[in-house]
């Protein structure tokens, strides 16, 4: 391929785009915006269907599968009656609310996963430490009894979370217990009198009570150790023999909501800091945010509340709404950037580097290099071959693959051979190119596409020139040359 003309669907659906989409608060997932048309009808939906997709990535790694089931089910659901939601909405708040509300659940649910998975590796821990402490073949019995609960902790992982906690926090009562006996055992001399079985297990509210105190203290400290510090005095003092069964069931009942606090406070901060990290990565990229004052103390406040070990609500919406004016006044500026970035990162995946004028080990700041009407080349995986590339006010991008060459002189056989292999190359990574953009939600039309061979492959002889220098001079200074373009004249530096 020797030229291909790419453009976005126009300027202004390109801005929807992107504040729908990135969660661009001008046009946000959190405080709505209108719609009138349908290119922002269908930018809100092609958004939601990309959170979707993320969500079901999310869930499906989850070990608990009736969870799994029940989420991924109103993810379907959502999926299934977007379209005429959208046909009768005239903002995308409502639309975005449900996903949101969604996506909350969906975080407990990972929150319980991981507490499952946390609880599991320790019980694990625990049983191997077991094996390798005790001298299991002269006991049988204490082998055996080991060789079971390890059983019962791979039955145990795909029950519903709640069962599973508790299951597991038994498993883990047993092996202290056993832990407990072994020491003895060894204390006393007396190993071949063997270990007692598990007890059978008493139907009564005190041990229930105690049992789910216990489960609960440990699910608290994972997710908070400093709240789990503070109930850990009264949890070890714990017995039911001493404690008043009416006490212990209030204690129990304080747990829970406790608890339920915490993983609800927990669930709505990672959904806070997602929605800001994202708000976050795209002003980083933008010239308006990073050469302002005010766009550099919203980042600065940006990274302090997501620090924290939570986020609370009015805090958020406080620092969101800030965020929306300063886009709502800067979202020309910040589409272009956040394109440019898009552009050049996606090209950088596929092995294209874009050429700039910083020392090796420099980066810019912002990819202003890539600014409207600017000309700039992007080094290839293929030797002497670059990819010119111009991006200009409607947000269209050209580009072109082109040759270093020595002189303007006719090329031979070979060139024009290699040429025409190189633009194959080229024309499949542009392909993997405009898919992943398309992927990311921005999809990009083709308007105008040259095969291989249809036109010769333009030289550029500065281009070679450059390169010849650039290596000299690297082995020298580490510096980089101007570079020419051979199609639009003049420095692009």
């Amino acid at each position: 391929m020797s030229v291909c003309v790419v453009a976005v669907i126009s300027t202004a659906s390109l801005i929807k785009l992107l504040a729908l989409a990135g969660a661009m608060a001008a046009g946000s997932a959190i405080l709505g915006r209108q719609i009138e048309k349908k290119e922002e009808r269908d930018a809100v939906r092609r958004n939601v269907m990309m959170e979707i997709a993320s969500e079901s990535d999310r869930i499906s790694s989850f070990d608990d599968a009736a969870a799994s089931s029940a989420l991924m089910g109103e993810l379907d659901a959502i999926r299934s009656s977007l379209d005429s939601k959208l046909s009768d909405a005239k903002s995308s708040k409502g639309v975005y609310e449900e996903i949101n509300a969604l996506v909350v659940r969906i975080r407990e649910a990972e929150l319980d996963d991981k507490q499952c998975r946390a609880r599991s590796d320790d019980v694990r821990a625990k049983i191997e430490a077991l094996y390798l402490t005790s001298d299991t073949s002269s006991d049988k019995s204490y082998k055996t009894e080991l060789e079971a609960l390890e059983k019962k902790l791979d039955d145990v992982r795909r029950i519903p979370f709640e069962e599973r906690m508790s299951e597991l926090q038994g498993i883990l009562d047993r092996l202290e217990e056993l832990e407990r006996l072994c020491r003895e055992a060894f204390a006393t001399g007396l190993r071949e009198t063997g270990f007692a079985a598990a007890p059978t297990p008493r139907r009564n509210d005190t041990e229930a009570d105690i049992r789910g105190i216990r489960d609960l203290a440990g699910r608290i400290a994972m997710l908070d150790e400093e709240e789990g510090e503070k109930i850990a005095p009264t949890v070890a003092k714990l017995n039911a023999g001493t404690n008043f069964p009416d006490r212990l069931a209030a204690l129990h009942r304080q747990m829970k909501t406790t608890w339920g606090k915490l993983r609800e406070r927990a669930a709505l901060s990672a959904f806070f800091r997602d929605t800001l990290t994202a708000l976050r990565n795209d002003l980083s990229v933008s010239r308006a945010a990073i050469s302002s004052k005010e766009g550099s103390a919203l980042m600065s406040r940006c990274d302090a509340l997501r620090g924290g070990k939570y986020i609370d609500r009015e805090e958020f919406m406080n620092l969101y709404e800030d965020m929306a004016r300063f886009v709502a006044s800067n979202e020309e500026e910040i589409a272009d950037s956040i394109f440019a970035h898009k552009v050049k990162n996606t090209l950088a995946e596929l092995g294209y580097e874009l050429i700039t004028d910083e020392l090796p080990g420099e980066t810019s700041e912002t990819d202003q290099s890539l600014e409207p009407g600017a000309v700039r080349y992007f080094d290839t995986p293929y030797d002497d071959y670059r990819v010119m590339l111009k991006v200009d006010e409607r947000k269209g991008v050209t580009t072109r693959l082109v040759r270093a060459a020595e002189d303007e002189d006719t090329s031979s056989e070979d060139d024009v051979k290699r040429d025409v292999e190189t633009g194959k190359k080229w024309c499949a990574d542009l392909d993997a190119f405009l898919k992943k953009m398309s992927d990311d939600g921005l999809p990009l039309d083709v308007t105008l596409r040259q095969e291989p061979g249809e036109v010769p492959v333009l030289k550029v002889t500065d281009l070679a020139a450059r390169r010849k220098k650039k290596s000299r001079k690297r082995s020298r200074t580490g510096g980089k040359d101007a570079l020419k373009s051979a199609e639009y004249g003049g420095d692009t530096e």
